[in-house]
């Protein structure tokens, strides 16, 4: 996905500009159960001073290995329903910045994460006076899963569509200070060979 400020809409060490950002993601997923054993994504911040003095703020990638497996997902999915799991969550972040270490992002924690389905539905999230939707339409049965950490604050959540057999929308919150919104734009199946019922 791609991000940015727009014209004007940041500063950098005082100066007014345009901020941009790309990321790409991948999640590792047991296919047994959907839970996730590795989730990685790169993220590379660049900074357009006064809208065209380019100023590379980070190229990083920010890996997360669970252990055991994080279980997000409790098949079948149904409303109401509540779990949680104690996990091992490592990150590591390599990369290259002029202005901060990306290693100071590096955790290893014991997690005890609590999950619950909490509507049913189009995925859909009010943010201020607005109401954003996914792209893809055949999601009208999704069922949104938010996502708590020990701690009490949300982590996350995720709009699971049994259409697609995966998320229609997952918000990240990231420990760095970020967030971000995966959300569904097509969903184009391929064809299974070998597979017995």
């Amino acid at each position: 996905g791609d991000f940015t400020s727009g014209n004007w809409g940041a500063s950098f060490n005082g100066i007014s500009g345009r901020l941009e950002i790309e990321y790409r993601g991948v999640d590792v997923i047991r296919a047994s159960d959907m839970a996730t054993i590795d989730s990685s994504f790169d993220l590379e911040v660049v900074f357009f001073g006064l809208n065209f003095i380019r100023v590379a703020i980070a190229d990083l990638t920010f890996d997360t290995e669970y252990s055991p497996a994080m279980e997000s997902r409790d098949h079948p999915v149904r409303s109401g329903d509540n779990w949680s799991q104690a996990y091992t969550a490592t990150t590591t972040v390599s990369g290259d910045s002029d202005y901060f270490d990306p290693s100071e992002f590096d955790t290893s924690t014991q997690e005890n994460t609590t999950w619950e389905v909490i509507d049913s539905g189009p995925p859909s999230e009010q943010q201020g006076s607005d109401t954003i939707t996914v792209d893809y339409s055949g999601c009208d049965d999704s069922y949104k899963i938010n996502q708590w950490n020990t701690t009490g604050p949300p982590t996350g959540f995720e709009w699971y569509c049994p259409a697609v057999r995966g998320p229609a929308w997952i918000r990240i919150t990231q420990s760095a200070g970020f967030q971000i919104d995966w959300l569904l734009k097509r969903y184009i199946p391929a064809d299974s060979y070998n597979v017995v019922n």
